[in-house]
Formats: structure tokens, sequence, C-alpha cells
């Protein structure tokens, strides 16, 4: 037998004292002491006295075993073995996160990339059961995370991605939705979902055919829109990460990025999923996983001790409830 809460059992020790403060008290307080009257009535008097007292004994030793019982179900005891399988569901979700440098940009405070990655920790953080992916990108793809289903890992993958990282310039939006369906190949029956975050600004390749490539393959393309209409001018980072200066054209004017979010609806649509954008776009998106079918994506079986809390809890109940109902005198007849 295991106990749950062993904390409780250290209770137990209480009855000790109580028990010998009890025989203690019997012994000199309990004695008979008859007074003044024929030799018959003493006796009768001695027996009734003796018969109240054994009725007492039998009440405090009910009480005490009542008591011993309910402590022992409130320490939770656990006997028998029971073999539980325990099954996880959910989908595959890669989040592919642009790191081109125009998601420096602070039209949405307090910037593009700061603002994506909160967004895509706060995705993490409402899933259940789901595999999560990461890839980044720019002008060139990557695995940043492997699908996984430690959130925890994901995560600090996630805190090392930083804009302008990734050395080819430009949004490879194509090679991200090839890369994340590569990731995501040898699972059939499985929801599969892709999830782009970025502004689609300076887009190459022809992601359009990709996300239609991937619908077919069973993967629904969504995208996050981060940026705003009247965009806002890029940063140039100094060497110690400070803002040094503002990107420029050939005309030496500079440069204002914005939010393209055509191609990022089109980008949706051929690939079977929608286009958010603004303060609900998270929330949004989660409905629509959420409406996904969870398919088992890990099973373990685990050996348990049965809880067995219940037993102790009604021996108690009955000791406790015979307790109050014996009285201590008979009723005159």
């Amino acid at each position: 037998m295991n106990f749950s809460n062993t904390e409780w059992l250290n209770l137990l020790w209480l009855f000790l004292p109580a028990v010998l403060l009890h025989f203690y008290s019997e012994k000199k307080y309990g004695k008979f002491s008859p007074s003044a009257g024929p030799e018959a009535g003493e006796s009768l008097i001695r027996k009734k006295y003796a018969s109240l007292k054994r009725g007492r004994a039998f009440k405090g030793l009910l009480f005490l075993l009542g008591l011993t019982f309910l402590i022992m179900a409130m320490a939770g005891p656990k006997w028998g073995i029971k073999e539980r399988i325990v099954e996880r569901k959910g989908i595959d979700i890669v989040v592919a996160v642009d790191l081109s440098k125009s998601m420096l940009s602070a039209d949405i405070a307090p910037s593009r990339i700061v603002r994506a990655k909160m967004e895509l920790a706060r995705l993490i953080d409402s899933r259940r059961g789901d595999r999560i992916g990461i890839v980044a990108f720019a002008g060139a793809a990557v695995v940043a995370c492997p699908l996984t289903m430690d959130y925890g890992a994901a995560k600090n993958f996630l805190k090392s991605l930083e804009a302008g990282m990734i050395p080819r310039g430009g949004t490879d939006l194509s090679g991200a939705i090839k890369v994340a369906a590569r990731m995501m190949e040898g699972q059939a029956g499985r929801e599969k979902v892709l999830v782009l975050l970025t502004d689609g600004e300076d887009t190459t390749g022809d992601p359009l055919r990709s996300a239609k490539e991937a619908a077919e393959n069973g993967i629904s393309v969504y995208t996050l829109a981060f940026g705003t209409k009247d965009g806002g001018p890029v940063p140039v980072l100094g060497k110690d990460g400070k803002i040094a200066d503002y990107k420029k054209d050939k005309g030496g004017k500079t440069v204002i990025s914005r939010v393209d979010e055509k191609i990022l609806s089109e980008i949706a649509k051929k690939g079977g999923g929608k286009s958010f954008q603004g303060g609900t776009a998270l929330s949004q998106l989660a409905a629509e996983l959420d409406r996904k079918d969870k398919s088992v994506i890990s099973s373990k079986l685990f050996t348990l001790m049965e809880e067995r809390f219940q037993y102790p809890l009604l021996l108690a109940f009955i000791l406790l409830s015979l307790e109050m109902l014996i009285p201590l005198r008979r009723k005159p007849s």
C-alpha cells in the first residue's frame, strides 16, 4: 500500500497522548464513590455506573477508529495495479518566421519581428497535443526547430531568432513553404498546417505555386500579416545592435516598407487556408486550428496504482455515525 499525501499520517501520532490522557482521567476522576444508603441500592448504582463507563469507552473507541480511517482517507491510500494507455491527439503545425530586415520596421510596436515572436510564443502556449516546428527564412529558408511536442524547447529556439540573421536578403516565401512541406512529409491522414508570419514584402520565387502544391499534399497554408499599409522605415543596425541609420534607395531617399496584404491573401487562398491581420489575428487562427480533426500523435502505456480513498472514507462515516447514534444512558422504560 502507498499513500499520495503521507503528511496526513503524522496526525495519527496525536492519538497516543489522547488515549493516555483518557486513561489517566478515568483512573483519577472516574472512580465510583457511593453515597450512604442501603446495600442493595449501592449495588444497583455500581452496575449502572459500570455500564455507563463501558458505553463511554465504546463510544470513544468508535470515535477514535472513525478519525483514524478519516485520516487514512485524506492520506490517499493506493493499492492494486492498473494499466492505462494515454494518447495525445493533435495536428502538425509548422510556423515560418520572416527574418528579413524589413521585419525590423516599427510601424507596429515595438517592431514587426518582436510582435511576430510574441504572437508565435502565445500560439505555442495555446496548443495542447499538437506537434510544432519552426522555419526561419529571409532570402533563404532553414529549419529552426523540427516538429516537436516539447513546447519549452520550441520557445527556446524562437528566442534565438533575430531579423537579419540570415545573410541572403529578400523574402523567399516560396522557399519557406517548400522547407515546411518537407518537414511534414510522410504523415498521411494527419492534419497539417503551415503558418507564415511575414510582411510579404520583397517576395522572391513563386509562392502562389508553392502554396497550391502544399495544399495538394494536404497542407493548409495560413498567413499572419505583420505591418501596416502606411508602413515605416527599415532600420540599419550598427555593431552595437542599435539603430545607426535607415535603409535608403539608390536616390538617397528613406525606404518605406509596407505590408503586402494582397500577396498574403492570395497565398492563403491558393493554400486552402486564410489570411489574418490585426489584433484578433491570433485568436482567429487558433479557432481555425481547433476545428481541425485531431489524430493520435503519440501513445504511452502507464502502470498506475488504484486510488482507494473511498474505502477508509466509508468506514470513517459508518463509525462516526454509530458513535453519534449510541446513547450513553438507556432510555427509561
